[in-house]
Formats: C-alpha cells, structure tokens, sequence
C-alpha cells in the first residue's frame, strides 16, 4: 500500500514539472518550437550567435543517393552572469530544437 502512495505521488510531481527542455529568461519561459523572434522578445540579444551550415545526403525511398542539400543551425548563447548556467538554443529551420543547459566552467 505504502509503494502505490509513493508512486501516486510521484506521477502527481511528474505531471505538475515544467518540461526540461525550457529556459527562463526573466519571467517568461523558451520552449522548443519558438521563433527567432519570440527568443528575442523574451531574452533579448543573446551573449554570442553561431551558425553551422553543413551538406546532409539526399535519399530516395530505395535508398539510393540522389543529391545532397545544405542545412543551417543556429547557436544562441545566454548567461546572465559567470556563476550562473550557460544555455545554449538550437534553431534549425527559424525555430528552437532544442536547450541545453551547461554549468559555468
């Protein structure tokens, strides 16, 4: 009986957690699939850009190689202050894929 009510317990804390794949800028919250624009509304003007471009194949549905096309992902880098965490927000295609979270070195 006792495990069911710790395990209650903890799906309850699991729904009610924010997702982990957001940031906190201020008061608002960056979640994946953000514009560049709702990123700079929110946060601002990041710490550093970085822009990756790189050729990915082309295949058919056979699978045979049919061409390559290039693809942009963009780096922004935010970090209030050097004793807080460094967040790094992929956009790929105008839109945020994905945050990571670093600890200040």
């Amino acid at each position: 009986m006792y495990a069911r009510v710790c395990l209650f317990i903890f799906l309850i804390f699991m729904l009610l957690a924010l997702p982990a794949n957001a940031m906190r800028c201020s008061q608002k919250l960056v979640y994946e699939g953000d514009t560049y624009y709702d990123v700079e509304n929110k946060c601002g003007e990041p710490l550093d850009k970085l822009v990756i471009e790189e050729t990915v194949p082309l295949y058919n549905p056979a699978g045979y190689l049919i061409g390559a096309t290039s693809k942009k992902r963009e780096i922004w880098i935010y970090q209030r202050s050097p004793l807080e965490f460094r967040y790094e927000v992929i956009f790929e295609n105008g839109r945020v894929k994905e945050i990571t979270a670093k600890r200040a070195p």
